[in-house]
Formats: structure tokens, C-alpha cells, sequence
């Protein structure tokens, strides 16, 4: 089926969307791909999971010192609380958008038209165009500085850093547009299991050299200051229209992807809060007295560096990869009126040449709107990016 047509009967008369739906939600009679089977479970788990674990977990403790851990870890529960609720109502429309235009997949501007009008609808198409340029900058610039710094002292400037910049973007749309995307699914989850093994024995190093009168700290007062930086860390609702889309409309599926894949940050972010407070003491208006990294880095050998080097390009990558996907299926909707998730779930084998030939062409295109001006930015101007990030991220 082409994308955008809308869904029909096999014998091509146009049927109401009610006809395919299994107990009030998509069934996945069309919604499937060349072997049976709609979008994996454990791959919507990693794409949301994958997506939060970003490099600003590490900066958690720095938001959260002068709260102390009980406090922090109260208010980071219910910020997650807050943001599933937030991600369930989001599935919610989304797949009500999909049953509406009976299409395959609803993006964050078919979404926002559907619900508050045309001109809004613009207008936050845009806010969410910035704000994916604005992740997208960061974590090219983090991925960037790492590799840098594994290879010179100079972190995030000069020419090494630039070309860091750039093999980490080439990377990424090499992976989704040579691999394709059920590959780049595949090495997403794989990417993810290989963070959480270096975070766990991160965590293992870290719990040995605690000292647990560091987290004796509380101050109640000062809990709404850590609210902002977890709405940043935890969020996920910018990948819930292509989660949509990834797992056929199933609501059941969709919300346990949304319980399970935002668990996942945020037992990391509690796991990484507990261990780096008890590291490093808090004193008053002085903060923290050390990097917590820095500390955790230095109670090991090398190994402990390269693990925690593994755990940020993985986190890096990860980010990216959703954060692509995210923006590839915005303009692919916004420029072809289909969806690429949902054409590669139901991929059939073809004897033509001419439309891959043509489908190449118009991934290329979506590489360009979306990798070419975070990546230049990223390279180029690096000392733009914390003001841009500052000025454009919540």
C-alpha cells in the first residue's frame, strides 16, 4: 500500500477504519511487515528508553545536591508520573488521529492541526522542528567532544573536534539509510543493553566508595529546583507519534512501551543520583565540592575512563537515532504525506529498480533537512551550541 493511502479492504473497496480494529484498537490485519509481525515491543521499549538516557543524566547531581537524595528522588518520581500520564494522553490522540485520517501514522503536525486548527498547528511544527535541532546539536556536540578527547587533549574545539562532529552524524545516516531502519532498530536495543551494562558497572564501582553521611543531606525547600532539569532528562513525548506508528496503533502494546521504556531512565537517573551524592559531599553554597564523574574515574583503574566513554557515546547514539527517526518521519509525512516506519514494516520484495532508486533519492533529501544544519553548527560554531541549547530546550 502506498504511503499515506488510506487503509481499505483487500479487495480495494474503501471500508470504514472500523473494519480493521481488534476490540476498539488497530488490528494488525494490514499493519504488519513481510514476516507477520508489527513492530517489536522490546524495540519501542529502546527507542523511548534510548531517547531519554542522554548525556544530561550525568549532570542530574548537580541539579539535585542542594535538595538531597530523598527529597530529589520524590520529586524525580513524580515528575515521571506526571510525563507518563502526559505520554499515555499523547498515545491517546495520536492513534485517534490515525483511526480519524485512517492513515498508518500521525505525526506532531498532523496531531497539532487535527486538535488546535491550522495556523497552531504550523506554529508548534515548528517549536518541535527547533526543539529536535536543539537535541540534535547537543548530542552531536557531546559525541563530538568524547571522541575529541580520546584523541587529543583539545576537547571541543579545533579540527579533530569538527571531524569528530561530522563522523558521528555521517554514523548515524549511514546506519538508518544504508542499514535500514528495522537494522538501526536492531542496533538501537543493542546499543541500549551495552549502556546499561556500562552503567551497571559504573554503579558497582561506585557503591564500593560511597560514603553514605554524604546522603544524610535534606532540604525540602529547594525540591521544585530540580523539577525543570527532569522534566528535560525524562522527557520522551516527541518519540510517541512514531512509537505509534512503530507498533501498528496497538493501544495495549503502545502503553507498555511507555510504562517499561520510561522506567528504564528513570531507575538510571535514581541509580546515578543516590551514587553520586554519596561521592561527593554538599557544601552550602558551594555545591558540590567535586565532578562526580571525575571522582567515580579516579577511584578506578583505566577501565572505569573507557566504561564511562563507552556509556556516553551509547547514550549519544541512541539519542540520535530517536531523535532522527522523530524528525525523518516528520518530513517524510510533511513532504511525501507517508510514513518510512510504516512502509518498512510492510516492505514487500519488488522486481523494479526505479522506485528504490527514487525512495534513495528522498532519504538523501531527509538527511539533509535534518542532520546538515545541527551537524554544521555542532562542528563549526561549538560555542553556540549551550546558548542555543539553553535558549531552545525547557
Amino acid at each position: 500500500m502506498p504511503n499515506g493511502q488510506e487503509l481499505t479492504s483487500e479487495s480495494g473497496s474503501g471500508e470504514d477504519w472500523n473494519s480493521f480494529a481488534c476490540d476498539g484498537e488497530i488490528c494488525n490485519i494490514d499493519d504488519v511487515n513481510e514476516d507477520g509481525n508489527p513492530g517489536t515491543l522490546s524495540g519501542a521499549v529502546a527507542l523511548i528508553a534510548g531517547s531519554a538516557v542522554g548525556g544530561g543524566v550525568l549532570a542530574i547531581p548537580a541539579a539535585t545536591a542542594s535538595a538531597g537524595v530523598v527529597p530529589s528522588l520524590t520529586f524525580m518520581t513524580a515528575t515521571w508520573i506526571f510525563l507518563c500520564m502526559q505520554g499515555l494522553l499523547l498515545a491517546e490522540v495520536t492513534v485517534a488521529t490515525m483511526k480519524r485520517t485512517k492513515k498508518r501514522s500521525a505525526s506532531i503536525l498532523s496531531l497539532a492541526k487535527g486538535t488546535l486548527g491550522e495556523g497552531m498547528g504550523k506554529f508548534l511544527a515548528v517549536l518541535f522542528v527547533l526543539f529536535s535541532n536543539a537535541v540534535l546539536i547537543g548530542q552531536l556536540s557531546k559525541g563530538g567532544t568524547v571522541l575529541s578527547s580520546f584523541l587529543t587533549d583539545v576537547a571541543s574545539s579545533g579540527p579533530i573536534y569538527s571531524a569528530a562532529v561530522f563522523l558521528v552524524a555521517f554514523s548515524v545516516a549511514a546506519l538508518i539509510n544504508k542499514g535500514g531502519i528495522k537494522f538501526a532498530d536492531i542496533a538501537n536495543q543493542a546499543l541500549l543493553f551495552l549502556l546499561l551494562a556500562a552503567f551497571a558497572a559504573l554503579m558497582g564501582v561506585g557503591i564500593v566508595n560511597m560514603d553514605m553521611a554524604n546522603v544524610a543531606h535534606t532540604d525540602w525547600t529547594r525540591s521544585l529546583s530540580t523539577v525543570p532539569t527532569f522534566l528535560q532528562v525524562l522527557n520522551f513525548a516527541n518519540l510517541l507519534p512514531i512509537v505509534c506508528t512503530y507498533l501498528g496503533g496497538n493501544l495495549k502494546r503502545i502503553r507498555t512501551a511507555v510504562l517499561l521504556g520510561s522506567a528504564i531512565p528513570l531507575l538510571v537517573c535514581m541509580a546515578w543520583d543516590v551514587v553520586a551524592l554519596g561521592l561527593v559531599p554538599f557544601k552550602g553554597g558551594m555545591g558540590l565540592l567535586a565532578d562526580p564523574v571525575n571522582v567515580l574515574i579516579s577511584t578506578g583503574s583505566v577501565w572505569v575512563s573507557n566504561l564511562a566513554i563507552v556509556f556516553s557515546m551509547c547514550a549519544v547514539y541512541t539519542t540520535l537515532i530517536g531523535t532522527y527517526f522523530t524528525l525523518d518521519e516528520f518530513f517524510a509525512e510533511t513532504l511525501t504525506g507517508g510514513s518510512k516506519i510504516s512502509a518498512a514494516n510492510n516492505a514487500k520484495p519488488s522486481s523494479s529498480s526505479a522506485p528504490a532508486a527514487a525512495n534513495k533519492e528522498v532519504d538523501w533529501i531527509l538527511v539533509s533537512l535534518i542532520l546538515a544544519p545541527s551537524t554544521l553548527v555542532a562542528a563549526i560554531a561549538p560555542q553556540k551550541v549551550v546558548m542555543y541549547t539553553f535558549c531552545v530546550l525547557p
